[in-house]
């Protein structure tokens, strides 16, 4: 699949649509229209992940790419099936898992890219996770960022000032996205 013939008109947001665009919480940033990167929807807590839920709903959220491993968290897609069913809309859940602080290979890459673009493709608007929304999401949206037509660098520079609008608290304990080496090398090579 061509992702930069598929997506040149949907590179990014600039400052001016990303504030009209909903964020439903303070740690994520909009890439473009159709596709968020966030922090981990769930919590401890099952009415504040009730909340957050409502909250991506409420932005029009659809489709929700969760890099997490599997029992990393306590889960969150039955709530999202229940809060869906609630209010009479088609939500997809698809796990994608990513070894924190790993990257993974260029094919399992390839295949994360690809079901971005599909459910885009499909009319979701899309929301891309792992934990924190910093390392496995920022290596995922940088690599993405590369299939729109940017270098790798200039991803890294987008990303950059993507991150610059999350909470100042998130950005005081992780300052920059990605998070390790071989994401920033990952992002840098990718489509080479």
């Amino acid at each position: 699949m061509n992702m930069v013939a598929l997506n040149r008109r949907d590179r990014g947001c600039t400052d001016k649509d990303r504030a009209n665009l909903n964020k439903p919480i303070e740690n994520c940033y909009w890439v473009n229209p159709h596709l968020l990167a966030s922090e981990y929807p769930g919590h401890q807590d099952l009415a504040k992940t009730r909340f957050h839920i409502n909250k991506y709903l409420d932005s029009g959220l659809s489709c929700f790419i969760d890099l997490t491993q599997p029992k990393e968290l306590e889960p969150y897609d039955l709530i999202l099936s229940q809060e869906s069913q609630d209010r009479n809309l088609a939500t997809v859940y698809r796990r994608k898992p990513i070894v924190d602080y790993s990257v993974p290979s260029r094919n399992g890459m390839a295949r994360i890219l690809d079901t971005i673009q599909s459910d885009i493709q499909a009319g979701h608007k899309v929301v891309v996770h792992c934990w924190g929304g910093v390392g496995r999401t920022g290596t995922v949206i940088g690599c993405y960022l590369v299939g729109q037509g940017l270098s790798g660098e200039e991803s890294l520079r987008e990303l950059s000032q993507y991150w610059s609008t999350v909470g100042c608290l998130k950005r005081w304990n992780h300052p920059i996205t990605p998070q390790s080496e071989d994401q920033f090398r990952m992002i840098l090579d990718w489509n080479q």
